[in-house]
């Protein structure tokens, strides 16, 4: 379904399906992950548990701490380990959980509205 596009004078409007919606917030969150900083706690919580779960250790863990339990691994097994990360980072992301709430997706639309007003070359930031 596309979008259904209302403009006036002030501000246009665009109605969306959930499933439109849930990309967006999908597409978003991925560029939190990559370009900007995760806010949301309760999306940190989960990460850090994560980060234990798999890993033996999360941020909290003084770096020397880590050098020891990762130099007791294989790199097959530490290559293993970056993968169910990277998995159960990719549910985060793709969740319903919005990884940054102050940064809105009306801002993240608007900023991408204005590299096309500006000509300015969509490249690797926007998602």
């Amino acid at each position: 379904m596309q979008p259904n596009i209302k403009t006036s004078e002030k501000m246009p409007t665009i109605e969306i399906t959930k499933e439109t919606q849930q990309k967006l917030l999908t597409l978003k969150n991925h560029w939190t992950i990559i370009y900007r900083q995760i806010t949301n706690q309760k999306a940190l919580e989960k990460i850090e548990t994560i980060k234990k779960e798999i890993f033996g250790y999360n941020s909290n863990t003084p770096p020397e701490e880590i050098r020891q339990i990762s130099n007791q691994k294989s790199r097959s097994q530490l290559e293993t380990e970056s993968g169910k990360f990277q998995k159960e980072l990719q549910k985060i992301i793709t969740s319903e959980i919005d990884l940054e709430p102050n940064y809105t997706i009306n801002e993240h639309l608007k900023k991408m509205a204005e590299l096309i007003d500006e000509n300015t070359e969509i490249g690797t930031p926007l998602f």
